[in-house]
């Protein structure tokens, strides 16, 4: 028998069958053309049918989700009365809380349709689900991830090493539900208080993206095929938000792809979505996450915008939804915190000189943030049973204010907030926040004999430095801050000391 160049080798030619289900074409994978309904998707639920064209761009768009069989569970009779159950707690209690009024998009289009073309996604769902309720209901952090839940986190877990491991070895499969799944791993740690845990998942995530952007520069794309903006501002935040809790132990910062070079703030918006949108993209921008050495310096962006914002609202003729209401006064608390992010060490932190009176001059800003922070708390009456969020909120801006406003009244108030809200904000939680709060004020208040303004807290006896450190190998949260060693002494000394988590 003859010997063929290596160029010349052929496969044995084989029929390609092509009469398996829309689903199973779509999603890749082996369909055993069972008829009415093959056992691939009936073993996960999704819907099977020979004789409807599934559209890939309708799943990567988040078009179409009435189509799911998971935006109707009670549509699909192979799920079992758990599994219904489960996903109907999802669509009506845990998309709305989790996503907040900013990622809507993303839990309710992405996600879902993700849940119905991935099984990974799908069992991350139900595990996502049951662990929520669990937490909204009140149960210890020991008993969230109940039998159901560990199950279905479990064939997750495993649906989503085995796309790994294809991934690792080709990159021509596709990945759009890779990011979206990873995020609902690190909330299912994160509602169990495994911080340790959902930060190792959060930077394997970050190196798991580096390998798609990298790839997908090699081929010249110029859009990265693995996210929206939605996922890489949700993993911007909670990059943050770990780089606050366990400071330099974090590393390096993790560089995500710049959703777009420059974006200019248009004299107005026409819409609360369009000034919800430009937010996010400034801040992303802006932010330690979407800089690069080619991103444009803009420190003077939040006024821009302002000016934007009261232009359009100065245009209304008609009173705005409760839910814009909401996403606006957010919008209006986070433009009065950002100029105060950079001042936390004090104004001449570069010479180690720390003066923390400088903060008596903003407690008409504090004022602000205070009142738009209680219209929120109470208009969505969410202070009554325990709720988890990864929208952007108020616990980062009410922490900021009670470590470094001393007006006596402000900061009792605010504690008063962070006690009601009783909510859990990705990494932050307004229970710690708010033991923080006593403590700081406990501390600068001691021995003085009146205390009714922010001037009778002297320069010897306020607190600097304030951060958190969160001991995840003891799974402890330390305080450490700086302070006068005595009235006399202006020597600074540095102080640790163990924190009550709840």
């Amino acid at each position: 028998m003859p010997r063929l160049k290596p160029g010349e080798r052929k496969r044995a030619y084989v029929p390609k069958s092509r009469s398996g289900c829309p689903t199973c074409k779509f999603r890749r994978v082996k369909c055993d053309e069972r008829r009415p309904h093959c056992r691939r998707c009936t073993s996960t639920g999704r819907k099977c049918d020979y004789d409807r064209s599934l559209s890939p761009h309708s799943v990567i768009s988040g078009t179409s989700v009435t189509e799911s069989p998971v935006s109707h569970p009670r549509l699909s009779p192979c799920l079992d009365e758990q599994e219904g159950r489960a996903l109907d707690f999802f669509r009506s209690v845990t998309l709305p809380q989790v996503a907040g009024t900013n990622h809507r998009d993303f839990w309710g289009k992405l996600i879902l349709q993700g849940a119905h073309f991935d099984e990974a996604t799908y069992h991350a769902l139900l595990a996502l689900s049951s662990v929520h309720e669990n937490y909204v209901t009140g149960k210890d952090a020991g008993a969230r991830l109940d039998a159901f839940a560990l199950k279905q986190y479990n064939m997750a877990i495993r649906d989503h090493l085995d796309v790994l491991t294809v991934l690792s070895r080709s990159d021509e499969v596709e990945r759009p539900f890779i990011l979206p799944c990873s995020i609902i791993f690190i909330c299912i740690e994160l509602m169990q208080n495994h911080f340790k845990s959902a930060i190792l998942l959060l930077k394997n995530t970050f190196t798991a993206l580096s390998m798609l952007q990298a790839r997908d520069k090699e081929k010249s794309l110029d859009h990265i095929k693995t996210g929206s903006t939605d996922q890489e501002l949700l993993l911007s935040r909670l990059q943050f938000q770990a780089r606050a809790l366990v400071g330099p132990k974090w590393g390096h910062t993790y560089r995500l792809r710049p959703i777009i070079a420059h974006v200019e703030i248009p004299p107005s918006f026409s819409s609360v979505g369009e000034a919800k949108d430009c937010f996010h993209t400034q801040t992303y921008i802006h932010g330690p996450s979407g800089k690069t050495k080619d991103s444009p310096e803009k420190p003077d962006w939040p006024s821009g915008y302002k000016s934007a914002l009261d232009a359009y609202l100065s245009s209304l003729t008609s009173p705005l939804s409760l839910e814009d209401n909401h996403r606006l006064r957010l919008i209006e608390i986070h433009l009065l915190t950002i100029p105060l992010v950079p001042k936390l060490n004090g104004p001449n932190s570069s010479s180690n000189i720390v003066d923390e009176m400088h903060w008596d001059q903003y407690t008409t800003t504090f004022s602000k943030i205070l009142d738009l922070a209680a219209s929120t708390i109470y208009d969505l009456d969410t202070h009554l049973a325990p709720s988890f969020s990864l929208d952007f909120g108020i616990i980062g801006p009410l922490g900021i204010l009670t470590s470094r406003c001393r007006d006596p009244s402000l900061r009792r108030k605010a504690i008063h907030l962070l006690r009601i809200y009783n909510r859990q904000e990705g990494m932050w939680h307004s229970s710690l926040t708010a033991n923080v709060a006593e403590r700081l004020v406990k501390i600068e208040e001691a021995g003085l004999v009146k205390v009714e303004h922010c001037t009778d807290i002297p320069l010897a006896a306020r607190v600097s430095e304030v951060r958190l450190h969160h001991d995840l190998d003891q799974q402890q949260v330390m305080l450490c801050y700086s302070r006068q060693q005595s009235a006399v002494e202006s020597l600074r000394i540095h102080v640790q000391e163990k924190i009550a988590y709840w």
